[in-house]
């Protein structure tokens, strides 16, 4: 077994694995595609490829359904009061201001991250579940 160390993005790794997943999906759907038509619909073997095709299917949605965010270029709204010689109460308010909407923000970003999470799990869940056909018996 030759095992390669990776590295990448996590928006990188996982569009990877997505597609390795479609191109498994595709091979599934193709091979179900030929038996379809030969009378052999009603066989065990059938039964596996749909299966392990339309349980691929669910893998690439669920991860189609990742949304990718910047957490640097993510966007805080707030205000502040800018007179000008401002006490030092009042710059210390602003200041917290600033940080109470990063902190929403980041609630927003945790929120962002659990659905990918989730999405990830879900997809690990199916593909453990996967069982290739063989082509023979």
């Amino acid at each position: 077994m030759a095992l390669v160390k990776q590295t990448g993005t996590l928006e990188e790794v996982v569009d990877n694995a997505r597609i390795d997943i479609e191109e498994l999906r595709d091979e599934m759907e193709s091979w179900r595609d030929n038996i379809s038509g030969t009378g052999l619909e009603s066989t065990e073997k059938y039964e596996r490829v749909d299966d392990t095709a339309d349980t691929l299917d669910r893998i690439v949605d669920a991860l189609n359904d990742i949304t990718w965010m910047d957490i640097r270029e993510s966007e805080v709204k707030f205000q502040v009061d800018q007179r000008k010689k401002a006490p030092r109460w009042l710059r210390l308010q602003n200041s917290v201001s600033a940080l109470n909407a990063a902190s929403e923000v980041i609630d927003n970003i945790i929120e962002n991250l659990n659905d990918i999470k989730e999405s990830l799990d879900t997809a690990v869940s199916e593909a453990d579940g996967v069982d290739f056909p063989t082509m023979y018996g």
